[in-house]
């Protein structure tokens, strides 16, 4: 598994992962991705018929190379070097990727998967592909924090802002929120994860 994060981290990031022990091509869905890949590999279902009952659908695992929260991992968990670290950090502030107003986007909106919000395209659910989930954007903010102080505080207003004008509209914490418009989506009763909206106020202002 961590040969595997290191794999990703340094292929989200432009770097060469030759240093590092390469996934098996049997991991990989058959092949290995590229060493100078710009993506990460994520699994989604794909709906096939089944061989064995042919009226039918049976769901298996796609092998993809996206750039989505999958292969921000390691760099939130502090495995990237500093070179890595700038690459990630130039896709995470690019509006045409991750950046957005509402929150880091949990698919880069240059995917031809990217849903910002509810899943208009057939898909039972998009809510990993491009919607703004809390818990990731709140670790984020502390792993940005570490490099660009500047961007981390601004993607902490935009959180704070996205969450707080749901909140005055509607009166509920979401589970997950729209990319490009920050409406709150999924479960309307998110005062779990969706409460550390209260940590980015506190960091901030509270001490």
């Amino acid at each position: 598994m961590w040969a595997w994060m290191r794999w990703i981290c340094s292929s989200l990031a432009g770097g060469s992962p030759s240093k590092w022990a390469r996934p098996s091509r049997k991991a990989a869905g058959g092949r290995a991705p590229s060493s100078n890949s710009t993506q990460v590999l994520v699994t989604l279902p794909q709906t096939h018929p089944s061989p064995l009952k042919p009226d039918s659908i049976r769901t298996v695992p796609l092998c993809l190379r996206e750039k989505s929260y999958v292969g921000l991992i390691p760099f939130i968990a502090g495995a990237a070097d500093e070179a890595q670290v700038e690459r990630i950090l130039a896709h995470l502030r690019n509006p045409a990727e991750f950046w957005s107003n509402y929150g880091i986007r949990s698919l880069s909106a240059d995917s031809e998967l990217y849903e910002p919000g509810c899943s208009q395209s057939g898909w039972k659910n998009s809510n990993w592909r491009g919607p703004v989930w809390l818990p990731i954007n709140y670790l984020l903010v502390q792993a940005i924090a570490k490099h660009d102080p500047a961007l981390a505080e601004k993607l902490r207003e935009n959180l704070i802002t996205a969450v707080e004008s749901e909140w005055q509209r509607t009166g509920h914490f979401f589970e997950y929120y729209h990319a490009e418009t920050g409406e709150g989506l999924g479960a309307d009763h998110q005062t779990g994860w969706t409460a550390l909206v209260a940590n980015l106020i506190y960091e901030r202002w509270g001490k």
